[in-house]
This record gives C-alpha cells, sequence and structure tokens, in this order.
C-alpha cells in the first residue's frame, strides 16, 4: 500500500534528516552582542544569508543578560540550573566539561572560538577551557571595557593561553581569523569543525569602525510607542525609578534612542562586512554546502523602551533576538514563525554530529526542513536577580502572548496581538484576584 499525505511527509522528513545527520556538517556560529531582533534591515549580507536559509523571527533567549545566556547557547540548559545566575562570575561558575563543543571534540570535530567567551573570564585568563582546539579570546577587562580602546580597538587576547595584544578593529580582526581559519580547515575536509565567532559588536560603549562613522545619522526609524510609555504602573517599581531618573536627566529618551540606533547600526556595518567575508570564503574554498551557518545574538537592548535603558528585562526588545541559519543539504529557505529559543541551537548541533545531548531546549532540525512546520506552543523565560536588576522572574513567552511573574510576586501579561509594544501588562482580573 502505497504512503500518501502525512505519512509520506513525516518518512521523507526522517529520511532527509538521517541523510543530514550523517554527513557531519561543519558548524560556524556568528554570535553578536546586545544585538536587537529588529535590526537586519542595515545588514544585507546577513539578508543574502537569510534568503539561502531560515530566518525565524520568533527567537527568544531565555536568559536576556550576555554571560548567562552565552552559557545556554553553548549547553542548551538553563544557566540558573548550572548554577549561573549573574553576568559577573560566569565564566568561573560554569563547567566548560558541558560545553557543547567538547562534546563536539568527542565527535571528531575540531574546534575554534574567536572573540568574546563568557563574563568573567578575566579570573581565568590566559587558561583556555576544555573543548577547544583554537582559543582567541578578550581578556574582558570590566576596567577597561568603557576606556578608548577597549575590547573594540587593539584588544588584548589570549591567544591559545598566550597573552597578545593584537592591533585593530576587534571584529574586522575577528574576520581576518575565521577567513583565514576556513582556508585552513578546508584543506581537510575529512575533519568537520566547530567556528564560533563571538563579537563584542554592538556592545557598549558604542564604537563604529571609523570609516562607517556618521553612515546612519538621521537615517534611524521613528521610535516605537514604547519609548513613550507614559503609564508604567503595570511595571516593576525599579523599572518606574530608573524612568523616573531619565525623565530628569539632561537628554531625553528620543535622543537616547537616535544616538542608540545611529551607533548601533553603524557598528553593525563592520559585523556584516564580516558576515559577508566568511560566506565567500566557504565559498572560495567549496565548503559552503557542506556548512551549517549560524548567525544570532545573546540578548537585545531597550533605547528607553519602558523607561529603561538596558537589557535583562522581559520584553521584546529584550529577549527577542535575530536568528538565521542556512544548511543547503537540509534547510529549505523561507521564514519561520515557530517561537524557538537561544537553548534550541546546542541540541541542534548535537544532532548534526550524531550526539546525544541532554537540553531543555530541542533540535531545530525539522524546522529547517519545513519552516511552518507547528512547534513548541511557547517559551521558558528565566532570569535571576543581577546588575541593575533589582529582582529576578520567571515566565512564558507564547507567539501571541508573554506572562511574567517577578520574584515579588507581581504579574505581567501581554496579548502580543492586541499589545505588540507591551504598553498594557495588568494581568487577568482572576490572576489579580478580582
Amino acid at each position: 500500500m502505497l504512503l500518501r499525505g502525512r505519512g509520506l511527509r513525516i518518512l521523507l522528513l526522517l529520511a532527509a534528516l538521517l541523510a543530514a545527520c550523517a554527513k557531519r556538517p561543519n558548524i560556524v556560529l556568528l554570535l553578536t552582542d546586545d544585538q536587537r531582533y529588529d535590526s537586519l534591515d542595515v545588514m544585507p549580507n546577513v539578508q543574502r544569508l537569510a534568503a539561502q536559509g531560515v530566518n525565524f523571527t520568533q527567537a527568544l533567549v531565555a536568559t536576556a543578560v550576555c554571560g548567562p545566556s552565552r552559557v545556554e547557547i553553548l549547553t542548551g540548559t538553563l544557566a540558573s540550573s548550572q548554577g549561573v545566575h549573574l553576568n559577573e562570575g560566569a565564566a568561573t561558575q560554569f563547567d566548560p566539561n558541558r560545553s557543547i563543543a567538547l562534546l563536539l571534540q568527542k565527535q571528531g570535530y575540531t574546534t575554534a572560538l574567536y572573540g568574546k567567551y563568557l563574563n568573567g573570564y578575566r579570573d581565568l585568563f590566559p587558561a583556555v577551557p576544555v573543548g577547544w582546539n583554537e582559543w582567541r579570546v578578550f581578556r574582558d577587562d570590566i576596567l577597561d571595557l568603557f576606556k578608548t580602546g577597549s575590547i573594540h580597538v587593539n584588544p588584548v587576547l589570549s591567544w591559545d593561553g598566550k597573552l597578545k595584544r593584537v592591533p585593530g578593529y576587534s571584529t574586522d580582526l575577528l574576520a581576518d581569523f575565521a577567513v583565514d581559519y576556513i582556508r585552513r580547515r578546508a584543506s581537510d575536509p575529512a575533519v568537520p569543525f566547530f567556528l564560533m565567532v563571538s563579537f563584542s559588536a554592538p556592545h557598549l560603549p558604542l564604537l563604529p569602525a571609523a570609516r562607517h562613522e556618521g553612515l546612519f545619522r538621521g537615517r534611524v526609524p521613528p521610535p516605537p510607542p514604547s519609548l513613550h510609555e507614559d503609564d508604567l504602573s503595570d511595571k516593576p517599581q525599579f523599572v518606574r525609578d530608573f524612568a523616573s531618573g531619565l525623565e530628569n536627566a539632561p537628554s531625553s529618551n528620543l535622543a537616547t534612542w537616535d544616538d542608540g540606533q545611529e551607533r548601533t547600526f553603524e557598528m553593525l556595518q563592520s559585523v556584516d562586512e564580516a558576515v559577508g567575508r566568511v560566506m565567500d570564503a566557504l565559498e572560495k574554498y567549496g565548503i559552503a554546502d557542506k556548512t551549517l551557518v549560524v548567525f544570532t545574538s545573546d540578548n537585545g537592548f531597550l533605547f528607553g523602551e519602558h523607561g529603561w535603558i538596558g537589557k535583562g528585562v522581559p520584553y521584546d526588545e529584550s529577549i527577542r533576538v535575530p536568528l538565521v541559519v542556512r544548511y543547503p543539504a537540509l534547510a529549505r529557505t523561507g521564514t519561520s514563525s515557530a517561537v524557538v529559543t537561544n537553548l534550541d541551537l546546542a541540541p541542534t548541533f548535537a544532532a548534526l554530529a550524531g550526539a546525544k545531548l541532554e537540553a531543555d531546549g530541542h533540535s531545530l532540525l525539522p524546522l529547517l526542513l519545513l519552516p511552518r512546520l507547528p512547534w513548541l506552543p511557547f517559551a521558558r523565560l528565566d532570569y535571576e536577580a543581577s546588575m541593575s536588576l533589582e529582582q529576578g522572574y520567571r515566565g512564558f513567552r507564547f507567539a501571541h502572548a508573554a506572562w511574567v511573574m517577578w520574584d515579588d510576586g507581581r504579574i505581567e501579561s501581554y496579548d502580543l496581538r492586541r499589545d505588540p509594544f507591551e504598553l498594557d501588562g495588568a494581568p487577568p482580573r482572576d490572576a489579580r484576584g478580582g
């Protein structure tokens, strides 16, 4: 009896997944720092990448702050479940034996990390954690972060465990490293590689390459309604207090928005050029079709929306990130509105390498083959107080709704169809005891 309809589609899906996993592709992870989900319009090379793969428009991070989010990317499990609760100290709290890099090594991959590792790496510098064959990583000296030079210019690296200051703009340097690595690895096609390029851009301080200075002056999009949210009574007290401080500051929220967007877009130009150079190198050396390429960020950033500047809060400007995946051997081109998270990356890499990984996330391979496939209905949000936040939260983000409970018991909920800018977080009456 011939298979028809759904049965045939499922059989073809399984066959494609098995064939893709059997090939053990190279894996390239391109990771930015604090990039919002709504910034891809100024990145033509990333758009080209998206046109050749799957663009996930509802990609989220479970923990919207750099260190914990990167732990989640490297492991597929919630950072809090691993004892990583804060930005500071993430590198020393994290057990590198749980990293996807080590798992891939055990599957025969050679691995490289260029750029940013985890916050607090300065306490380990210049040591190289297990799992990495090549290691060119920023010192992460928080005392130098906002000084002229910082990690954006003339960065100090642990170069395979040796101290080295490298002159140049860091995004360009990372692109140089990546292109050279691809050239070298292409000469040994029998050994797959995992390359993680972790840009410092567009993290503060907003310091674009000189060639991009002023490129977006006066060219930013109009501010969203959330920038001028008049009623913050549904937001936490510490957010209201911060917003009050903004109102009394010499510069307005609008000035913060304009300057922040302009400088961010300018910084992303060098990132976009780096993405183009990586893709060109994969093509030049004949391995583009054998390589999974992922472009994403560790979290977003607010420039005054909801009265907040920064990240860590459970609003879309903070938790939503770009996510583009290209893998011609498996992925159909298209757009997916499935709710996916940073927890799904490591399981995806493990599946392609033929390895087992215990994780909170799920492999994205089915969505690469069928971007419109019905998917998990929600993503769990998880944050413990750190940095400038006075309390943590737990919550869930659905495709068209968000629900958050703060540590003090306050609840926020949003109907994203009716309220896409999350202006009215008042919970339903029954959640308020009404």
